[in-house]
């Protein structure tokens, strides 16, 4: 699942090439942040899927639906944190990467894009997390079936099309390429939620 993910960010570079070397550069830098501030989820995601199933198989579904609830909120607390850094100091975070200077035009350009993709990174933040954590919870439930299916449909087929048409019909080049992956994030995120909703209301 998260192969998939990574895949569907991996194939955004491709097409972020088409866009000249500024924004390839902007795209692999937001794509770093990204990766570093998913680290925490999903290191919660691992000890949400442990956890899980640990109280599962003691106390049955309602304790585990409140274990993987938890682990959920705290996850979306902490993407929330990592969200507003995003949102108030995108220009210190890409000038970590690029030394902008008085005639380094490209540069300069590096980090007006990198803004704007970070801008765009803040917003997917809370879903990115809540996706990761839910998944981890659902396979402590050893329910990695439909949560599979949910992320490769997701990331292998909606992905590329909603990054498409956000970057293509609208207009909005790489920005739109993150918007389309932003959009699917909160989908996967809403669908894998509601999936633990569903096994620990049966079980």
């Amino acid at each position: 699942m998260i192969g998939a993910e990574v895949a569907s960010f991996q194939l955004a570079g491709v097409a972020a090439a088409r866009y000249g070397v500024s924004w390839l550069a902007a795209h692999q830098l937001g794509l770093t942040i990204a990766w570093l501030a998913f680290v925490a989820p999903l290191d919660i995601s691992q000890a949400a899927a442990i956890r899980v199933a640990e109280v599962h198989a003691r106390a049955g579904g309602r304790a585990s639906r409140r274990t993987g609830a938890v682990a959920i909120g705290l996850a979306v607390f902490v993407a929330s944190a990592t969200a507003l850094v995003l949102l108030l100091a995108p220009g210190p975070l890409v000038r970590l990467f690029v030394e902008v200077g008085p005639t380094e035009d490209q540069a300069a350009s590096v980090l007006e894009h990198g803004r704007a993709v970070l801008g765009v990174a803040a917003c997917f933040q809370v879903f990115d997390g809540a996706q990761v954590v839910a998944a981890g919870a659902l396979r402590g439930l050893r329910d990695t079936r439909v949560p599979s299916l949910i992320g490769v449909t997701c990331y292998g087929l909606v992905a590329p099309l909603a990054a498409w048409f956000a970057a293509v019909p609208l207009g909005l080049g790489v920005v739109g390429i993150w918007i389309g992956l932003a959009a699917v994030l909160a989908l996967v995120a809403v669908a894998l939620v509601h999936r633990f909703l569903v096994v620990t209301a049966s079980r």
